[in-house]
């Protein structure tokens, strides 16, 4: 396990398709950070998804229109030649987790898992969408996570580019801080989600002050 100081990070995935019991991720993009929000360390991972793409012409769901062509990420190793470095982040020890809509990263990294019979990632994670819930408790103001995109488009940061929606999350949270006037530890009085031995453990929200 890596060793490192108490940080943040937060990550996207990017899947090859996305249905029910079949997530292929093909991209793993992180984000680590520190108080100040200064950016310590970046990185897209490209993933092979070792099956087929889906993502355009999916009746009732909008394209989905990834950063690289289908050779490239063939071209790239498997999911389970990753594991351990996608481990060591989300499991180290003194470090933050942050996603955006969390629940459904979690199920596809628990479906990589089963898929590859590697040990499950233990981890708890802090949702964008329940801080952005809390930011419109406080101030009555709508916050949604398309406020949050449209208000960075144009910073160079790509749609469904797993490394730039992680970088999104961040600067979500930095918003929301900054707007609130609180500390992190304000901001997430509820509990984090909890991934234990590939299942979603349901957090048990604290009682507002």
């Amino acid at each position: 396990m890596e060793k490192c100081n108490t940080q943040y990070t937060a990550f996207d995935i990017e899947c090859a398709r996305c249905y029910k019991n079949d997530t292929p991720i093909c991209e793993f993009g992180y984000v680590v950070f520190d108080d100040s929000f200064d950016i310590i360390e970046k990185e897209n991972i490209i993933i092979n998804p070792k099956g087929k793409f889906k993502l355009t012409g999916r009746k009732g769901r909008e394209d989905v229109i990834l950063t690289y062509s289908k050779a490239h990420y063939k071209k790239q190793p498997y999911f389970y030649e990753y594991y351990q470095r996608i481990r060591d982040l989300l499991e180290c020890p003194n470090r933050i987790i942050l996603n955006h809509a969390v629940r459904h990263d979690i199920g596809y990294i628990n479906f990589e898992t089963k898929r590859y019979k590697l040990a499950p990632i233990n981890f708890k994670a802090y949702d964008a969408d329940i801080i952005l819930k809390l930011y419109e408790a406080k101030t009555g103001e709508k916050m949604k996570w398309s406020y949050i995109e449209a208000r960075f488009e144009g910073s160079g940061l790509m749609k469904h580019r797993a490394v730039d929606d992680a970088h999104l999350v961040m600067l979500c949270v930095q918003s929301v801080m900054t707007g609130l006037a609180i500390s992190f530890q304000e901001l997430t009085r509820n509990a984090p989600i909890e991934n234990m031995d590939g299942e979603i453990v349901k957090p048990i929200p604290k009682t507002a002050r």
